[in-house]
Order: structure tokens, then C-alpha cells, then sequence
């Protein structure tokens, strides 16, 4: 009563005590733990059946040990079907009369069932039989009464397993010869139970069987038909493989709405493990996607009321927020390589992120460097236009030979002396006027009156007057020449001298002026060309520096990244990352360049020549390039920004997977929704922190065989340790992936409800067969195995 066992059997050998059960169960119930029925029966083969299979039966054992469990209200049932079993063997009801199950047990030591008796008595019974084959006493072992590679045993258990859903063998993973030779021989998969068999009290519980199941033959028979599934031995685990069983998403609720936008509540409870959700088309799968993701409000508004969604997970309350969840929306996997979006993929997202975040720090450490040495380049690049542009041109000075810079001493002033000249027209006058002045004096001496007695003399001195008088004539006018002389030179002849004189003093300046401006510009030409020099030189020296700094920064952006390589499951997978346009320094100049313009010293060649930037433009450079640039400066920040722009695409990286050594590039598009199917449903899903995950229609274009072999069997892994939900319109998908509960969305034409169920469950069984595709087929293929009864024609088997 104290164990943790959910579920205990009661098996007496050959016998059925139903009082016993129906009190034990009556103590059980209130602490939640169900009590099955059961009996544990001797059975043998018959000699028909042995000649007609070819059976080679152990010559040490006469039978061998199966258990037989119903449900607890069938107890009579099986107590019957024992009696009669009991008067076949000569254990009449006369000699049980009276008796307990212990002694009629005691009764049957050494006696045993035939096996085609035990299957036709137990045909109406919902039951199910489990073989020993970990007892200690190796005879009573199925495999120790028909040892396997004997004769015909091994087809004839093959056929007894493979076509009977109600039989199983009894044994833990470590112990199971049957399922050992079945599961890697004949590829069938065969139900173990591992039960302790207890005779004490303190040894029950210690061997287990965890079922994932209802507590009721019909569930207990659903988890048969698929124990890879839903059945695990206790010596494989001893802890609960449902490992969420305390963090899933145990109900959500929201206001479904009508045309009118009427509310309706709804409320959904769900499995731990596996909930597919199915319907016809337009039904409302793809919006409880949706609303378990939180994305509802992506164009339902109309049928659903996002304020109303509340999600409940195990053992808490209802609540707006929404759990940690991945969602896989219809259709995204299938663009998964395409855009190289890797985020509904986790097992690859989480170790992409940490290879990109560790290449991008690199890289973008090494562009930096690029940047800076661009920057440096177009900085001195312009500093020398800017410096140089105005007086660039040849360096002719260093061809010509030096002026001699003699230069002409001034002449000594030479004082005009005008005054001079001045005064004596001035005084010429003066002396003219009085000598005029004198000579009429003199004239007016002449003595007009006769003197006889001295008409000789006065003769004499009228002519010495007249004498005098002429010389006074003669001297004033000559005085009067040299004052009109004077006039004439006042006018013409000092002009002219200052002139000559002017003249003379600006030829002797401009002379002196030429020599020593020949020799001034020849020195301050002298002078820039070696600066020019100098500074092409270093702007030379410093451009090479700077591009070799450039090469290696850009090589260690190119430098390959190393190749991780990761275990997922069976696969071994590689990611790598590449640059997805790689481009060197010396490829992007090129580009800015005219076609055939070497790019050597091409920085150097344009800032020689962009005194005339048309022509640079023209004779150098690329002209779609530097589109609407009418300065250096301008053509040089367009020139180094395109670099820029071109060596920043090493930064972009191409995410290369390779599954088992095939790049999945290279994979057909079936191969490469099989890789991606096999990583999105890796075992490391479980541990991302996820408390559910939600796909939509995950086998949209997939062939059958990566339905079955890749998702079905990987949801089937997945659900044990993380709550899965599946849209879906494949039977496969929802039967075969075992959901332990079907979510049925309907749509009436007013409005979209929901209602839930399990496979074996009459609605869901109905809603599977009318709206899945091949749903009826897989039910039956599922539900409904045949059963192989012991004498049935082997044909079966082949």
C-alpha cells in the first residue's frame, strides 16, 4: 500500500481469487493506485501444433509460465474462463469445491494449459498475456520451453507476436532473449513487462514497468501496440521517463467568436507527452497553433479574442503569459536552408549563434583596422591636394639653371638746376629793359644842332654815340635772345630731360627687379618643387604602409573559420561558416578604377592630375562610381566609402551544414527536409528550456518514408521529455506517433470549437477516420492486429 506503484496486478498460478481482488481494490482506489485482475497460467503447445510448426521443445520443461491481466470488473470473467480451462486439464469444479485459490492452485502444480485453449477461452475477454522470460528457473521461460534457432521455433513465435496485439513477454531490457532476437534479427518490435513477482511484502516495487496508460485493459492494450513508445522496464530507468511531468502546459482557455463576434469560452486540457491536433481544412488547426504560441493575433481576430487566452502550466494558475515555447509555422522548415534562418531550429540556432557572435567580434575587430587605414588613406590623400593643389605642375625649376642675380647700382642724382636757368632769363630781361633803356639814353645824347665850329667833333661823338648806342642795341638784343632762348628752354629740354630721367630710374628699377625676381622665383620654385617632392614622397611611402596594413586585415577577415563539428543523435553534423561574397582590397580599388588602369600608384596618379579633375576623372577612374562629384575631396570620399561598402561584405556569413560528410547544399530537397527534420527533432530539444513546442503541418513535403523513419519516430522520442503538439493532416503522424491526446477542431460555418479525446476513444476514432488522410487504415493497422491463434495456417507469417 505504501510502494508508488500506480497500478499492482494480482496473479495466483491457476487460479482467480474475484473476493480477495474486489476487497484489495476497494483499499487501493481511495490512494488513486487501480488493481488489475490477473492469473499466472502453465501453458504447453499441443502436439498438432508442435508437428505442424516444426517446434522443437526443450526436453527439460514441460511448460512454461504466461500472465494474464483484465480489467478488475471482468474478474469473474477471467475466474470462468480459468474453470474451465481447470476441467479441461481434470480439475473438475467438484474438486474446487470448497477449496481457496491457493488450494486450487496446489491442485494444479505440474499440470498445464494448452496454449490454443487458453486463447480460445480467453477470446471474449478484454485481456492481454505475457510470457516469462527473466525467471530465474530458465524453464519456465518461453525461450526455455522453445529455445530459440531450434526447428521452426523462431518463425512460429515470430508469427505468434507479430500478428497478436494481446501478447507480450515478460522481462526487463537486459533479460529479453525473445525481443533481443526479434527486434535486430527479424526487425519486430516486441512488448517486455518487468514485474518483481513478489512473494514478500518488501519486495514488491522492486521491479516495474512504467505504461503509459489510463489504468484500463483498452488504454493498457493502446500502449502495447506501440511499447517503444510507451512502455519502459524498470532496469532501463527507474525515475519516470515522462520526465515534464511537473512543467507542461496542462490547460489553456480563450473566447472562441461567432459571426457576430458572440463569445464562447473554451477550455483545453492536455498530455504531457504527444497532442496532435487535427480537423479539415479551414477548421481552426492552424489558429490553436497559434494561440499556443501567442501569436494569435496574426489575422484571427475574427473567430478567436486574443485578450481572452490564459495558459494554465501543471500545478499553477491561469495566466496572460505566455510559456517559453518554440513554434514551427506551417511551411517553415521548408524554407529553412533557403534564407539560411535558422531560428526554428535550435540545435543548430543555438550553436550558430555562438560561432556567429564569435566571427562577427572577429571580423568586425578587422574591419575597424580596414576602416582606419581607408580613412587614413583618404585623410593624407587629401591633405596633399588641398596643399598642392593650386601650384601643381611639373617640376620644371630642377631643370633650369639659377639666374646670376647681378643687379645695376643706381645712377647719382643729377640736380635739374631749373632756377638757374630761371633767373638768368629773368636777369637776361631785367638787363635787356636797361640796356633798351640806356641805348635810348645814349641815342637821345646825339647833338642835332650845327656846331661849325665843331661840326667835326660833333660829328666825332654823334658818331660814337650812334656807335655806343648800336652796342647797346646789339647788347639788349642779345640780352633778349638769351631770354627767348631761356623761354625756349624752360619748355622743351627739361621735359624732356626728366622724362629720359624717369625713364631712366624705372628701367634701371625694373632691371634690377628682373634679376632679382628671376633669382626669388626661381629659389621659391626651387623650393616647392622639393616640398612637392618631399610630400609625394612620403604621401608614396605612407600609402604603401597603409596598404599593406589594409591586405593583411582584409586577409584576416578572409582567414577560413574552423568547423565545428557536433553529435545529434546517430548523425554527426558540421557548421561552418563562410564569407558569403568575399572581395579583396586590391579587387574592390580595381573596381573604382577606368578599365585597364593599373591600380599601382593610382591614389598618387590622381592627385597629380586633379588640377584638371575632368581629365583624372576621365584618364583614371571608373565614372559610374563617382557619379555627381565636382571636387577632389568629393571623388576621394566617394572612391574610399565604395571600398568601404565592398569590404564590409566579408562581414556577411554563409551559414555550411554537413550531415554524416554530405553538405546538405548538396542535398536533394527530400534529403535535405529529412536533415533538418532529424536536427529540429534532436534529443537536445528537450534541454533548450522549452516547455512545449508546437508544429504546423511539420510533413508538408515529405515522402512517406521520412514521415515514418525521421518524424514519427522522432516525436515519439521527443515527447518523453518535452510536451509536443502537431498539426497535422497525416494518419501516420498523429496514429503512429501515438498522441496521447487528439485535439479535434471543427467548423461549422458560424463557429470554429474544439473537443478532445484519445486514438482508442469512439469520437476520436471517427473524427481520425473522417478527416485524416488514410486515417481508417492506419486506426485498424493500429487498433486492430488479427490475432494469430495457435493451429492457424502460417501463412500469416510470410
Amino acid at each position: 500500500m505504501q510502494s508508488d506503484l500506480d497500478v499492482i496486478a494480482i496473479t495466483d498460478h491457476n487460479s482467480v481469487d474475484v473476493d480477495l481482488m474486489n476487497r484489495l481494490s476497494s483499499v487501493l482506489a481511495p490512494r488513486g493506485k487501480t488493481l488489475l485482475a490477473g492469473v499466472e497460467l502453465n501453458v504447453k503447445i499441443d502436439e498438432g501444433t508442435r508437428v505442424k510448426h516444426n517446434l522443437v521443445v526443450s526436453p527439460s520443461t514441460d511448460y512454461f509460465h504466461g500472465i494474464i491481466w483484465c480489467d478488475l470488473v471482468d474478474a469473474q470473467k477471467l475466474k470462468d474462463a480459468v474453470c474451465r480451462l481447470l476441467d479441461r486439464i481434470g480439475i473438475s469444479a467438484q474438486q474446487r469445491e470448497g477449496k481457496t485459490a491457493k488450494e486450487i492452485s496446489a491442485l494444479s502444480v505440474g499440470k498445464a494449459f494448452y496454449f490454443n485453449d487458453v486463447q480460445r477461452e480467453m477470446g471474449d475477454l478484454k485481456h492481454f498475456f505475457t510470457f516469462h522470460e527473466s525467471k530465474g528457473d530458465n524453464r519456465r521461460n518461453l525461450s526455455g520451453y522453445l529455445k530459440n534457432g531450434q526447428g521452426g521455433n523462431d518463425k512460429f513465435k515470430h508469427s505468434l507476436f507479430y500478428y497478436n496485439q494481446h501478447l507480450a513477454i515478460e522481462g526487463g531490457k537486459k533479460s529479453k532473449p525473445i525481443s533481443d532476437f526479434f527486434e535486430t534479427d527479424l526487425n519486430t518490435m516486441v512488448c517486455r513487462f518487468f514485474c518483481s513477482d513478489a512473494k514478500s511484502l518488501a519486495k514488491i516495487g522492486t521491479a516495474f514497468t512504467w505504461v503509459d496508460f489510463d489504468g484500463d485493459i483498452d488504454s493498457f492494450n493502446l500502449a502495447i501496440t506501440d511499447p517503444q513508445s510507451r512502455i519502459v522496464t524498470s532496469d532501463e530507468s527507474r525515475s519516470n521517463p515522462q520526465s515534464n511531468l511537473n512543467a507542461y502546459l496542462e490547460s489553456i482557455k480563450f473566447n472562441l467568436l461567432d459571426e457576430s463576434g458572440n463569445p464562447t469560452g473554451c477550455e483545453l486540457e492536455f498530455a504531457p507527452s504527444y497532442n496532435g491536433i487535427v480537423g479539415s481544412r479551414g477548421s481552426g488547426k492552424s489558429m490553436l497553433a497559434r494561440i499556443l504560441s501567442g501569436k494569435v493575433g496574426e489575422g484571427y481576430e475574427k473567430y478567436v479574442d486574443p485578450e481572452s487566452v490564459r495558459f494554465r502550466m501543471k500545478g499553477g494558475a491561469y495566466s496572460k503569459n505566455l510559456p517559453n515555447c518554440l513554434y514551427v509555422k506551417q511551411g517553415e522548415l521548408g524554407v529553412v536552408f533557403d534564407k539560411s534562418d535558422y531560428k526554428s531550429v535550435p540545435f543548430l540556432e543555438s550553436r550558430l549563434k555562438t560561432m556567429k557572435e564569435s566571427a562577427k567580434t572577429a571580423s568586425d575587430l578587422h574591419y575597424a583596422d580596414v576602416a582606419e587605414q581607408l580613412d587614413y588613406l583618404k585623410e593624407i590623400s587629401n591633405a596633399f591636394v588641398e596643399k598642392h593643389q593650386g601650384s601643381l605642375k611639373r617640376p620644371d625649376s630642377l631643370q633650369e639653371a639659377r639666374p646670376n642675380g647681378i643687379s645695376i647700382k643706381e645712377a647719382p642724382s643729377i640736380a635739374a638746376n631749373r632756377s638757374v636757368i630761371n633767373n638768368m632769363g629773368e636777369q637776361s630781361k631785367q638787363l635787356g629793359d636797361k640796356v633798351g633803356e640806356l641805348e635810348e639814353k645814349i641815342s637821345a645824347l646825339r647833338i642835332e644842332t650845327s656846331l661849325p665850329e665843331s661840326t667835326l667833333l660833333v660829328n666825332a661823338l654823334n658818331a660814337r654815340i650812334e656807335q655806343v648806342a648800336a652796342s647797346l642795341k646789339e647788347a639788349s638784343d642779345g640780352l633778349n635772345d638769351i631770354t627767348t632762348a631761356v623761354g625756349i628752354l624752360m619748355a622743351e629740354p627739361f621735359s624732356t630731360r626728366e622724362y629720359l630721367v624717369e625713364c631712366f630710374k624705372d628701367e634701371l628699377i625694373r632691371t634690377n627687379m628682373q634679376y632679382a625676381l628671376g633669382t626669388h622665383n626661381y629659389d621659391r620654385n626651387l623650393s616647392e618643387a622639393n616640398e612637392l617632392l618631399d610630400d609625394l614622397l612620403d604621401l608614396r611611402i605612407n600609402i604603401k604602409a597603409s596598404e599593406e596594413k589594409l591586405k593583411q586585415s582584409v586577409a584576416s577577415m578572409l582567414r577560413p573559420i574552423p568547423t565545428n563539428t557536433y553529435q545529434a543523435d546517430e548523425d554527426e553534423v558540421e557548421i561552418g561558416l563562410t564569407i558569403a561574397e568575399t572581395i579583396s582590397y586590391e579587387d574592390s580599388f580595381q573596381l573604382q578604377l577606368k578599365n585597364g588602369i593599373d591600380r599601382t600608384d593610382a591614389i598618387v596618379r590622381f592627385v597629380l592630375m586633379c588640377s584638371d579633375l575632368e581629365k583624372a576623372k576621365q584618364e583614371l577612374l571608373n565614372k559610374n562610381k563617382i557619379r555627381n562629384c565636382t571636387s577632389a575631396s568629393a571623388v576621394l570620399e566617394k572612391v574610399f566609402a565604395n571600398i568601404k561598402s565592398d569590404l564590409l561584405k566579408n562581414c556577411d556569413f554563409e551559414i555550411d551544414v554537413s550531415i554524416n560528410r554530405t553538405p546538405v547544399k548538396e542535398m536533394s530537397p527530400g534529403m535535405q527536409a529529412q536533415a533538418l527534420l532529424k536536427l529540429l527533432l534532436n534529443d537536445g530539444l528537450s534541454s533548450g528550456g522549452y516547455d512545449y513546442v508546437v508544429f504546423d503541418q511539420p510533413e508538408d513535403n515529405l515522402d512517406t518514408p521520412t514521415i515514418s523513419d525521421v518524424l514519427v519516430n522522432r516525436i515519439k522520442r521527443l515527447k518523453k521529455e518535452v510536451q509536443v503538439f502537431v498539426v497535422s493532416h497525416s494518419a501516420p503522424v498523429i496514429i503512429n506517433g501515438d498522441a496521447r491526446n487528439i485535439v479535434m477542431a471543427e467548423n461549422d460555418g458560424s463557429i470554429i470549437s474544439y473537443s478532445s479525446g484519445v486514438i482508442n476513444g469512439r469520437p476520436a476514432k471517427e473524427f481520425i477516420s473522417e478527416v485524416l488522410d488514410g486515417g481508417e487504415r492506419f486506426l485498424k493497422m493500429r487498433l486492430y492486429k488479427y490475432d494469430f491463434q495457435v493451429g492457424d495456417n502460417d501463412d500469416k507469417s510470410e
